[in-house]
């Protein structure tokens, strides 16, 4: 901005060059007259341009001079060379060992297949997302079981790996006992004197640090070997671990006759390959082939991995998803799979990959067998975590793309964006994400209100905006997100017009070959949270918006109304129990399926959230009136149902940790965070032991385990449940 002002010590020092460096850059151009040039003659310099281009009689002989001593001497090496490589055959040969390269043949050879190569890939964006070291063996040169003689390496880099050898040469296997390293070693020598016309084959090695600790902390070193060239590639991130992978390693299916390291490829062009298995690094069933021969008719072939790469991404995308299929969109059925796959899987356009990537890392944010079963091993869930925040950023960078053009796809995304950012409790960019779903929800729902249309793809397509629509109205009414400036009558006015819209598109129902006990469940669930839109009741508004609001008993009575109501008219394999609040044991609770349990819960926090306004205090110290008959009533109320709900959690964490949703017991947590503190004995004794329960399922739930620091429910919430239970002698581990 002000750049005329800033002192700069270097350009201070172009402004006024040295003699020596004006000579080197060529600053001084001979005028037309008297040679000098204009622009010193303005400056008042020395000229020196004469210095420059008029050598002088001198220097040419000096040049002359010294052009024809190294002639001399490179003639001498070359013939110095010739001698040490005839001696050297010879030696060979009396051996029966097989002959080497000529150095001319090398240099040809090294100029004409790799020099061009690593020039164009010196600059690949691939190379800067790891370190590498390149060094030269020092025992380039080995004892007389191996060929000692030192072919040229072909290029070697982290975006290509390229092997190139001869068939008729067989090679020994030796495979490591871990899957973590491979040996290539040279056949049995022979004396034939045709081993010295035809090019010899190399040692390669393809070494892995299989430790396990490593692995999890994302600090692999992995080691190339081929001939006399060594390389380090250093992985210390996550997104180090992606770019590597999508360029080095082979991930394609391993029948593919055209995967160029599958087994019938190789069959097929009579090539011998070793397989390297990488157990710590696989996602199913991938390996590490190494080429070692290739046709003696032919020029040896050169195999570029990056042609046929791990697309460990693509690989980690997919398990997620199917893991999201496989869990999360049972308990809420958006998505129905066959139309899903048919819109959005295997395309490149950047709404198809927002969609996808926006459900991995919804799903990565998941702790449960589903995800974190990869393969046979388990997936660490700090990578995990990793995972699903690397997935959720591309999933941004994909909706700026298309951010503009309102469709299913950016609306969807910004659906799971939401969940996403719910299930890792950072609930102020999770309300962002779902107003901006539902305004892109309202501009697209005239095309799916028509109908008419009975082919299934585009029945299905409506019936999964109509699920996701509900949900993105019924979360972004209930925190009020229609604009905090508004009067609660406008804000009612937008509810009620809002609700009357969406109801025009049908309740959910099932597809075709679609389970219809979840949609069922998702339909009840929707109705429950019902009665906090109603024209009559807009406190629930104002509370989600202020925390210091109360809720007045008119409002109390007709909630417990609206609930009790929707209780009685439930179908009966969804009603848990045929009375309120109605303890069960673990037998009891083990014959319903996990759609009434999880339903039970919502019902049971949905009282916590409105009681927990009346509860009295619950130390002497706090008021000495007596409490009134509404709030012991309320208290009665509250201890039942965090009871129940404990309960209820227990059990679903321990047989059906997917089915779960792990917020319904922050309003339990409330609860006995208030009671555990109570003069009363027994009353804080309950609310302890459920309250350490609560917390345990709700860290695991979530996905904060002990040896994870990095949740932002451990930054945020942590800290303060911490200070909370340390007064009262529980231990917040």
């Amino acid at each position: 901005m002000h750049r005329d002002t800033i002192y700069s010590f270097h350009r201070s020092k172009r402004n006024k060059p040295c003699d020596s460096c004006r000579r080197q850059r060529r600053k001084c151009v001979p005028g037309e007259q008297d040679g000098r040039c204009t622009r010193c003659d303005q400056m008042h310099l020395q000229c020196t341009h004469e210095y420059v281009l008029t050598p002088t009689a001198a220097d040419e002989a000096e040049n002359a001079e010294e052009k024809a001593r190294m002639v001399h001497v490179v003639a001498g090496i070359e013939q110095q060379m010739r001698r040490m490589e005839k001696e050297m055959t010879t030696v060979r040969v009396a051996a029966g060992l097989p002959g080497i390269y000529p150095v001319s043949s090398l240099e040809r050879k090294w100029d004409s297949q790799y020099g061009a190569r690593s020039r164009s890939r010196s600059r690949s964006p691939s190379n800067d997302s790891t370190i590498t070291d390149y060094s030269i063996e020092d025992n380039c040169v080995s004892d007389e079981s191996y060929n000692t003689g030192c072919p040229p390496s072909p290029t070697i880099s982290t975006s290509s790996i390229e092997t190139e050898s001869h068939d008729n040469d067989k090679t020994s296997q030796k495979n490591s006992d871990s899957g973590s390293s491979g040996y290539i070693t040279p056949a049995e020598p022979t004396s034939n004197s045709n081993l010295l016309e035809r090019p010899t084959k190399r040692q390669a090695i393809c070494k892995f640090k299989d430790n396990s600790a490593d692995f999890e902390r994302l600090n692999w070193t992995l080691t190339l070997r081929s001939g006399g060239l060594r390389i380090h590639t250093h992985i210390r991130t996550f997104q180090d671990l992606v770019n590597f992978a999508l360029t080095n390693f082979d991930h394609m299916n391993s029948e593919d006759p055209h995967n160029p390291l599958s087994a019938p490829y190789l069959e097929r062009h009579n090539e011998d390959g070793l397989t390297v298995t990488t157990s710590i690094l696989t996602l199913g069933d991938s390996a590490v082939v190494v080429i070692t021969n290739a046709l003696s008719t032919q020029i040896p072939p050169t195999i570029d991995l990056s042609k046929s790469a791990l697309n460990l991404e693509n690989s980690l995308m997919n398990h997620l998803v199917s893991a999201y299929f496989a869990c999360t969109n049972v308990i809420l059925p958006f998505f129905y799979r066959p139309t899903f796959d048919r819109l959005f899987c295997d395309k490149q356009d950047p709404g198809s990959l927002a969609v996808v990537s926006s459900l991995a890392a919804f799903a990565a944010s998941r702790h449960c067998n589903h995800v974190c079963g990869l393969g046979a091993h388990l997936l660490p869930i700090d990578l995990q975590l990793r995972a699903s925040e690397h997935f959720a950023r591309n999933a941004r960078d994909y909706l700026g793309e298309v951010f503009d053009e309102p469709g299913f796809g950016p609306m969807t995304a910004l659906c799971a964006l939401a969940q996403y950012k719910f299930s890792s409790l950072d609930i102020t960019q999770g309300w962002l994400y779902i107003n901006m779903g539902l305004r892109m929800a309202e501009q697209i729902k005239l095309r799916y209100l028509r109908g008419g249309s009975h082919d299934l793809d585009d029945l299905a397509e409506r019936e999964m905006f109509k699920r996701s629509f509900y949900y993105v109205l019924t979360t972004g009414l209930r925190f009020g997100l229609f604009g905090p400036t508004l009067d609660p009558k406008a804000r009612t006015l937008k509810i009620n017009y809002t609700l009357q819209e969406a109801r025009k598109l049908g309740p959910p129902t099932p597809l075709p070959g679609e389970d219809p006990l979840p949609v069922l469940y998702y339909r009840q669930l929707l109705c429950l949270s019902d009665y906090q839109f109603d024209y009559r009741f807009t406190e629930m508004q104002r509370i989600r918006g202020d925390t210091s609001a109360r809720v007045s008993v008119e409002s109390c009575t007709y909630i417990e109304h609206a609930l009790i109501t929707w209780y009685n008219r439930l179908p009966p394999q969804l009603k848990l129990t045929p009375h309120l609040f109605q303890y069960l044991d673990a037998s009891e609770i083990a014959q319903r399926d996990p759609y009434t349990i999880n339903l039970a819960m919502g019902f049971y926090a949905c009282w916590l959230s409105i009681h927990v306004h009346f509860l009295p205090p619950l130390r002497e110290q706090d008021t000495a009136d007596p409490p009134s008959k509404l709030a012991l009533r309320s208290l009665t109320i509250c201890v039942k149902s965090a009871n129940i709900v404990t309960t209820l959690a227990t059990y679903l964490h321990k047989h059906f940790p997917c089915k779960l949703d792990p917020h319904l017991l922050l309003h339990a947590c409330d609860v006995h965070l208030k009671t555990s503190g109570a003069n009363d004995v027994r009353l804080a004794a309950v609310g302890k032991r459920n309250l350490r329960e609560c917390l345990r399922i709700l860290k695991e739930a979530i996905g904060v385990g002990r040896e994870v620091g990095l949740s932002r429910y451990w930054k945020e919430m942590g800290v303060m449940l911490r200070i909370e239970l340390n007064k009262l002698g529980v231990r917040f581990f």
